[in-house]
């Protein structure tokens, strides 16, 4: 059965009070809506990854991947201050990541990297990422600091503008041939210049070719860009699997939407 690797949901703020609305103020967007959705692309399992402006209160996350009844898997924002005994309750409930946000207003940026990855480690999660492409060196020097596997979200920001052949991409190159680096083909729609994404694809295409082991797809549902006052409309969201239909063989499909979301969220 498919995935989809990067989902977030946001319940009444009456239930769920975002900690900080420097970002956005996110209207009600349910675990039953993308379930819905997902179904009718064929996506079985949902990767629910939890937003900035919710902070280190997992409390709409926890309450999602319970609702799943075990169909899918979360990535959480935690302090480096979290119990053992809250990790093991995570990991029970689904969680098999945590999140490092260098971009958004409200993000944790790098608070707490070494302790948080110490402390996951010997639960097998990973590090996930969402930076910009000025950010690659900085993880660079990070992976020389832990062995636990890192995740970038959204083609790590890279835009078309960035060039195949220039630095940022050079460096990105350098992370995906390590086998402890994977990536999210996701937010097509945050980078792409173009309405079918096409400007993208040889980037795909590369990075699949690339590591075709560590590449995993997502949806990005609900699209949280445009909630931040950005122009345009959502997109659908079976036209964010357009680019995965359109570029890459059956095998290497499958590999993005089965293969691998198995291996990294078991």
């Amino acid at each position: 059965m498919n995935w989809d690797c990067h989902v977030h949901v946001f319940g009444p703020a009456a239930q769920f009070p975002v900690a900080s609305a420097h970002g956005y103020t996110p209207p009600v967007r349910t675990l039953a809506q993308v379930e819905e959705l997902a179904a009718a692309a064929g996506i079985a399992h949902l990767v629910l990854v939890q937003p900035s402006v919710y902070g280190t209160d997992l409390f709409c996350l926890l309450e999602a991947l319970r609702a799943g009844a075990g169909r899918h898997r979360g990535v959480a924002v935690v302090g480096a201050g979290i119990s053992g005994a809250d990790l093991e309750n995570l990991h029970a409930l689904g969680v098999r990541g945590v999140r490092f946000n260098l971009v958004s207003p409200d993000g944790n940026s790098l608070e707490g990297f070494d302790e948080i990855a110490r402390r996951i480690a010997p639960l097998g999660w990973h590090i996930q990422f969402l930076i910009a492409p000025e950010d690659l060196r900085r993880l660079q020097e990070l992976r020389k600091r832990t062995a636990v596997p890192f995740v970038l979200d959204h083609f790590a920001g890279l835009t078309i503008a960035h060039g195949q052949d220039g630095e940022h991409a050079g460096v990105l190159r350098e992370l995906m041939v390590r086998d402890d680096c994977w990536i999210k083909l996701s937010g097509f729609y945050r980078l792409s210049d173009d309405h079918g994404y096409r400007d993208l694809d040889p980037l795909l295409l590369e990075l699949a070719t690339i590591a075709p082991d560590r590449i995993v797809w997502g949806s990005d549902w609900p699209h949280t860009w445009f909630f931040e006052g950005k122009r345009g409309s959502p997109p659908a969201y079976a036209a964010t699997l357009a680019p995965l239909d359109r570029c890459l063989p059956p095998e290497l499909r499958q590999k993005a939407l089965q293969n691998n979301p198995w291996r990294l969220y078991l």
